[in-house]
């Protein structure tokens, strides 16, 4: 699952943080997984992945580890003001969306830029979404946030 791995990148960029490594200066998430507890799960009836699923991928994923660490689960990061420019992307009718919510607000509080934006109607899996406009609109703005990413880079 897409999200998952991003979720997996979301911890990695945790890591790095607490580590001499250099930190990205801008990453952008497409509904990341972020909180394997699923407290902050919303079930949905138009969503096309459930909660039984996501909890039998977490469970595979985290063996013995506890959900209840930053190291599993991204929405728990104590984030800092040396994050990076975050762009968060995620669907109204994502039951995962509320942790993508959680993701955003903990970089705000912490001092550093994040957006999240959320498209009408988009489930957690893209593909069972792909009829909806919002799709392409969900698309565009990540060419965009590769583009300015592409100018930040370009111009260091």
């Amino acid at each position: 699952m897409i999200s998952l791995h991003l979720h997996l990148a979301l911890v990695l960029m945790y890591v790095i943080s607490q580590s001499a490594l250099p930190m990205p200066k801008c990453v952008a998430f497409f509904s990341p997984t972020a909180d394997l507890t699923f407290a902050s799960y919303t079930p949905l009836s138009h969503d096309t992945t459930y909660l039984s699923n996501h909890q039998a991928l977490a469970s595979q994923y985290l063996g013995n580890f506890s959900a209840n660490s930053p190291l599993a689960s991204g929405a728990l990061i104590p984030f800092t003001a040396s994050w990076p420019k975050t762009l968060v992307l995620t669907g109204t009718a994502d039951g995962c969306a509320q942790s993508s919510q959680i993701v955003v607000s903990g970089i705000q509080r912490a001092g550093e830029r994040a957006e999240l934006v959320e498209y009408a109607d988009l489930t957690h899996v893209l593909d069972a979404s792909s009829h909806l406009p919002a799709v392409g609109q969900w698309v565009g703005e990540a060419c965009g946030f590769c583009i300015q990413l592409k100018e930040l880079l370009m111009s260091i």
